[in-house]
């Protein structure tokens, strides 16, 4: 909007939130490392409708890639046209056992899926776009591997509360996997960052209500004061 010649102090930018109710009843499915076969395994993690831009078959490639290195295991909750994509590429670089689809969930058991995984994974992302698995990802205190560009370093900064990567280089998304796969306290470290995050920046629905709120009252008054003042 600024570009378009908006002032800037007429512009009032906010960021998706969580329902902090909700994420504060999410416990880990219970049983789950156990049912898809990954319990000796990191479980990375990724929720949302499933688009080819995502970029989840790179994914795949690093568990792959890693296989000799790390056992990895990626679950993928959601549904879209780029899951066939996704598991085709498990196929051919044989590691389908590794790769678990649970298509769609009820919204209830998404935070419960997500909080038993270990590295929450968003490799692409458009460049408009404020997704929200991140703050799902953030509020779980999930370990986050994101795109190094502007909407997200918005939200995250890299090396604090995630690993931005360059989605230009494809071998990133492996070290950054790699990187955290090998690294518990580094993992801790940075969900907890994130985590803090939310809190600190007031990333929940509940916060930007009273911004819209607060804003509005703000407007209404000072335009009740200048038509007090033409009078």
């Amino acid at each position: 909007m600024s570009a378009a010649g908006v002032d800037p102090s007429r512009i009032m930018v906010v960021h998706n939130g969580i329902d902090r109710q909700a994420i504060a009843r999410v416990r880990p499915a219970e049983g789950l490392r156990r049912r898809i076969g990954a319990e000796d395994r990191v479980l990375l993690g990724f929720a949302g409708f499933v688009r080819d831009w995502h970029g989840l078959p790179e994914a795949v490639e690093a568990i792959a890639d890693l296989a000799g290195r790390t056992a990895l295991h990626l679950l993928v909750i959601g549904d879209g046209p780029g899951l066939d994509a996704v598991k085709d590429r498990a196929r051919s670089r044989g590691v389908a056992d590794r790769v678990t689809c649970v298509g769609l969930v009820p919204r209830g058991e998404v935070g419960a899926l997500l909080a038993a995984c270990d590295i929450a994974l968003q490799p692409r992302v458009v460049d408009y776009a404020s997704p929200l698995k991140l703050f799902d990802y953030m509020a779980l205190g999930l370990a986050i591997i994101a795109p190094d560009q502007p909407n997200i370093r918005e939200v995250l900064s890299d090396g604090i509360d995630a690993l931005l990567i360059d989605v230009s280089r494809p071998e990133n998304l492996r070290d950054a996997i790699a990187r955290l796969a090998a690294d518990e306290a580094l993992r801790r470290r940075l969900g907890a960052a994130a985590a803090a995050a939310i809190a600190e920046r007031g990333y929940s629905w509940d916060d930007n209500a009273r911004r819209v709120l607060d804003r509005s009252n703000a407007l209404l008054n000072s335009t009740a004061g200048l038509r007090e003042s033409e009078e």
